[in-house]
This record gives structure tokens, sequence and C-alpha cells, in this order.
């Protein structure tokens, strides 16, 4: 998404192309399966287009031209993404709760103001075609971290492949060539290698996309000799017109290749023909004349702002009203155009278009005047460089540190439901009408998956109303004596840590608070599921074969906690939602799609559904006698509807976790069970 002071306006034109096929992509893959491939289209234009401009410096020394070439790089990139990150932190943290749905939005942000969000994304295991990914306000950073990152490397490769005087001109050329071409051909090798082992690794990071930049770079170096350049109108014509047909063909075509190679590769080559066939300025031809055109050009010329703002937009769109229906794509689409707009005149515009900042490029690249006068506007450009790399600098980690303090505020978020698992949040105040006990020497152990984490809230009101040392162990997803299914590998070294711990930490008389699902969920953070398909799934004759294996591995696990002497209790199923409140509770995202099912449910449906996890704890409990059932039921739903909100407080998070305010409901009740294992024992 570079610049070039002498613009190619059909360059321009399929920097549009490229840019409306990414957006059409993200509104729905239904549009355009393949859309993502105009980022690969952007990175060998790119690589072109960077290498184009470097050309017209013909500095010597390379510190000067690193200079010159990084604070270019930070007037055109940064002042537009500093701008759109720190404005997607606000809106970000005033519109979407904290939830494992955006558990790593904040950290990816964090990172894009250092072009390393690509490795956020890479090291935290997600793809970008996951549902993580899909929320995440800030994925679409992970190619200018690509980019960034090349910017790095770039200029010492294009310092040495450029020709010197006092070097022979066949070492010099055998050297570039062998410069050149070997990291491209082990990228893309290496591309090969992980798309199949790494898919994720090879998508975000530049080792394996350094092929695609590489050969928009080898052929900007053979234009400027020459080479491959169309020698008349007819073969001009011919390379545009196949490399577009490749581009949108392989933008419409599923062809269900590794990616990013081979899958890329089709897209790939056909940028390099149709930048080919569009390239000299002395040639024009039907294609040429049509990406050319104003509109397309203007497109292209607002390229980089609307890649910027077009994905934050839909995400916050997901966020609050949903994507759904033609009212608010058509919304989301007029919202990131004109964002772009803004970006691209009020930010872009004006920082390219400093003064200084032209002299610069033009001094970097030409001697004129006088000897006197060279020298003088010389330094001048130089310094500017330097004040540019300086200031730059020091403005992104200032940037970088207000947006840390954005996504940490508890005042911004607008939402009802906003999750504190440690109970400081919007309902962390509650009635005391119970004397005070003092179990200070006592520890209770709350053990399961991401529900046992949701007791964070219970544990915080024990420690400091009773003195207990409450401890949460929890893993999403693990089976811990769910009762409902065997552990697997990961269950198994989940519980290995887990009675690792107990043997150092517990000692006879303390407990252990067993807390799981156990039930057939009917929604998820982002999608509502079949409630027959669920119901069928709950009823199967695998589910009950999996329930007994379940019971007796519990049996097992139980048996070694009570070697240990410690007191087990086994939390029975809570109600369950078939809606998640905190993505369609206030009045920004009342109209969300996702909570069309409501927030109510009858009694009787959630006696029924956890039915068999019922059967598996009184099983456990006719065999182990001294185990303890707590039945959250009878709090959290008194009546014959259970309704997840008492009043406007929100007892669940999402369709299943309990919320803070959950937890207090909860806390006298968990409390006289503690009650009656160390008082009235």
């Amino acid at each position: 998404m570079a610049s070039n002071s002498s613009r190619n306006r059909a360059i321009d034109g399929l920097r549009a192309l490229a840019v409306l096929s990414v957006f059409a992509f993200h509104i729905s893959d239904r549009f355009l399966p393949a859309g993502f491939l105009g980022v690969d289209v952007f990175f060998v234009i790119s690589g072109y287009v960077v290498t184009k401009s470097l050309s017209l410096n013909k500095e010597t020394n390379l510190f000067k031209l690193l200079i010159s070439f990084y604070s270019r790089r930070i007037l055109r990139i940064y002042p537009a993404l500093v701008f759109c990150l720190l404005a997607t932190g606000i809106f970000s943290r005033m519109f979407v709760p904290v939830s494992y749905l955006q558990a790593n939005s904040t950290q990816t942000g964090a990172w894009a103001f250092w072009g390393l969000s690509n490795l956020s994304m890479a090291y935290s295991g997600n793809s970008y075609f996951g549902v993580l990914s899909e929320f995440n306000p800030y994925t679409h950073t992970w190619s200018l971290g690509v980019e960034e990152q090349y910017y790095l490397i770039f200029p010492f490769l294009y310092f040495f492949l450029q020709p010197r005087e006092n070097r022979s001109s066949v070492v010099t050329k055998f050297f570039a060539i062998g410069l050149l071409f070997a990291p491209i051909v082990c990228s893309y090798w290496y591309c090969s290698w992980q798309s199949i082992h790494a898919p994720d690794l090879a998508f975000y990071l530049l080792p394996s996309r350094f092929w695609e930049l590489g050969f928009g770079v080898v052929l900007a170096l053979l234009h400027q000799r020459r080479i491959l350049l169309p020698s008349g109108a007819g073969q001009a014509y011919i390379s545009a017109i196949v490399g577009l047909l490749a581009i949108v063909l392989s933008m419409f075509v599923s062809t269900g290749w590794d990616f990013p190679a081979p899958g890329a590769l089709t897209a790939v080559l056909g940028a390099l023909n149709f930048i080919s066939g569009v390239a000299d300025d002395s040639i024009t031809h039907p294609v040429k004349r049509l990406f050319s055109r104003s509109f397309l050009v203007y497109v292209g010329s607002i390229s980089y702002s609307l890649y910027l703002w077009h994905w934050p937009v839909i995400v916050l769109f997901k966020w609050t009203c949903g994507m759904e229906s033609a009212l608010t794509i058509s919304l989301a689409i007029l919202v990131a155009i004109l964002l772009a707009i803004f970006s691209y005149h009020a930010i872009e515009k004006t920082f390219l278009a400093t003064t200084a900042l032209k002299h610069s490029t033009l001094d970097f690249g030409f001697s004129i005047g006088s000897s006197t006068e060279r020298m003088h506007r010389y330094s001048g450009s130089f310094s500017f460089a330097v004040v540019v790399l300086a200031v730059g600098i020091c403005a992104i980690a200032g940037a970088n540190q207000l947006y840390h303090r954005i996504s940490k505020s508890m005042t911004l978020s607008l939402s009802v439901t906003e999750y504190d698992p440690f109970g400081s949040g919007p309902w962390h105040h509650i009635d005391r009408d119970f004397p005070t006990k003092i179990w200070h020497n006592r520890k209770l152990f709350i053990i399961g998956d991401s529900h046992a984490g949701c007791y964070g809230a219970i544990a915080g009101l024990l420690r400091k109303e009773t003195g207990l040392d409450a401890i949460v162990h929890s893993e999403g997803g693990v089976q811990f004596a769910s009762l409902m299914r065997p552990p697997g590998k990961r269950d198994l070294e989940f519980g290995s840590r887990v009675l690792d711990d107990l043997k150092k930490r517990a000692k006879p008389g303390d407990a252990v608070l067993l807390s799981s699902l156990r039930v057939e969920r009917f929604c998820n953070q982002w999608i509502l599921y079949d409630i027959a398909d669920v119901i069928a799934k709950r009823d199967s004759a695998e589910a009950e074969s999996q329930r007994r294996l379940g019971v007796e591995s519990g049996i097992d696990l139980i048996t070694q906690l009570q070697v240990l002497g410690l007191e087990v209790v086994i939390e029975c199923p809570k109600p369950i939602l078939l809606s998640p409140p905190f993505r369609c509770s206030d009045w920004f995202n009342s109209m969300n799609p996702i909570g069309a099912r409501g927030f109510t449910v009858e009694r009787d449906i959630l006696l029924e559904h956890r039915a068999p996890a019922m059967k598996s704890i009184h099983e456990v409990a006719s065999r182990l006698p001294s185990v303890r059932i707590w039945d959250p039921m009878d709090v959290l739903c008194p009546g014959e509807i259970f309704n997840g909100f008492d009043g406007s407080k929100p007892i669940f998070f999402d369709g299943d976790h309990l919320s803070a305010y959950g937890n207090q409901k909860l806390y006298l009740s968990l409390k006289n069970v503690l009650d009656q294992i160390w008082i009235e024992r």
C-alpha cells in the first residue's frame, strides 16, 4: 500500500480492486470466497512501488538512505494508523464487553502500534479464518505488520542491489542476483512447507510472505532496465487482461490448495502480469484506460485508509447491531467509506503534503544548484528526516501507552453486562446480613473448566468476609470430574497439574468444589445452536455411553481427592440461556440478531435438560456417600421461569457463564454448604 511520487493511475486502479475485494470478503465470504487474496495483490504492489520510489534516490551513503526511507515510511503509515488504532480502542472499550470472544483483541491492538500484530496473531493461535479473529477489530493489521517488518530489511537489500561505480559489473550482477533470488526462492519453499505444517505461521509471518513482496521488487528492477516491459500496445493489453483474469478468477474460484502457497500464486502472478501491462506510460489500451478512470483511481488513492477502517467498522457492527441485514451491511459500508475519506484527506494528505518532506525526497534523489546551496538544502532535509524519525518513534510509544490506558479503563464500557471475575465491576456491592466467620486456616479449591473460573467473585468475597483461602484452578473446555465424558490427553494433563498442587498446598479437612458445564449449550458467544440438534445430541446413545465412562473416571478422581483428606462438593448444573446477554442487552446492541431468542427459559425445560447430569451426580453420591451436592438451581430460578436478568442486573454474562452479580446471588448458598462442612460437622 505504498505511495510513489509519480503515481501510475492504472496501478491505483489495481489497488482499488484489491481493497474492494478484501472489503467484500470481510462483509461476507459469500460475496467473494477468496477476496482475502487482495492482500497478496497489495504485497506485490508494495514491493513494486516502493522499489520504484527508491530508484529516485541516488544516495550512496547507507545510513543517510535509511534515515530518509524510514522517516518517509513513518509519515506515510503511522499518522493514519495511530488515529485508527486509538479511535478503535475507544469504541471497542465502550461497546465490546470483556469476554473470551475478544480475549486477544487488546493485545493485537497494542502490538499493531509497533508493526507486530502479525506476531501476536500467529503465536496466540488465532487463525485468520477463526471466530476470535472475526470479532477482533485489529485482525487486519497483520498485513501492515508484514509490510513494516519487510521495510526494516528492504533498504539494506536495495542498497546492495544497486550497481556501484567502484565495483566490477560482473561481480555486482551475480551478487545482486544471488542476494535477491535466493531469499525469494527460500521464502516460497518455506511458505509451501509451512502452509501444510503450520498454516497460521505461514499466513501471518514475513518469512512465508517475503516472496510476494520480493516478486514486486524483481519486477520493478527489471522494468528499470526495460526488461519484461511489453514492446507494444497489443502485448501490453494481453499482459494486463491475462493478469486481471488470473486475479479475479483466483478470488472467485476455490481451489482447495494450501494457502498462502501455492494458493496465492495465481493472484501474485496475475498482479505481476497486470503491472507489466500498464507500467509503460507511453502505451495505452482498454484495460489501462478502464483502471485509470477517476473513480477507481480515487478508491486506489484512499485504499490505505479504507483498508484501515473497513474492518474495525465491520467488527463493531457485529458487536452491536449485527451484520446480517441489508440495512446494517449498507450502513457499515457507508460508515467505513466516510471514515476512509476523512482519514485520507484530513490525515494522510496533510502529512504527505509537508513541504519539507517533498524537499527531503527531492534532495536525496538529485543534485541541484550550487555546491553551497546543495549542502544547505541537503543538511536541512537530512535534519528534517532525523527529526521526523525521532518524533515519530516517540509519538508511537506515547500513543501505545494511551491505548493501554484506554483498554484498561473500567469507566468507558457502556454495557450493563460488563464482566469482572473478581467482583469489582458494576455489581460489586452485596448486602451482608450474616455474622462473619473466621476460616483463616481453611482452603477452598474451585476446580474445573471456564465455569469454575467464573467463581472468581465468590472466591474474592469468601477471602474478604471469612478469611478463607479460596483458590481457583480453571481451564476452558477441560473435563475435570465433569462426570459426562471421560478425560482426554489435555484433561489428564490439567488434572495432573491440579493434583500436584493439591498435594503441596491442601491439608485434610480443606474443601474442593468441582464445577463444570455438564450440559449441552443452547448458544455460545458467537452463534445460536439449533435446539433440536442439541436435544438429539443430549439424548443420543453415544452421549449415554460417554456419560457412563465419565462417571467411572470421575469416581476415580474424586477417590484420589478423598485420599488426601479433602471434602468434595459437586456443583449441579445451573440454568442456561438461549441467547448470550452480553451481546444484546444494551441500547446499542438490543437489535443484534443473536438475541432473538430472549433471556427467559421455562424451569421444566432446564430440569429436563440437566437430567443426564443429575443422574451422573446421584450415581457418584450413591457410591461415595461422603460427597456433598450443591445445587444453585433454586437460588437462580425460584419460579417457573428462569430470567437471565434480576431487574436490570445480569445473572449470566453469556449463555451459561455467571456474571459477577450472579456470583453474589449464589454466595450465601455456597457459604451454607461450607458451614455444613466446617461448622456443623
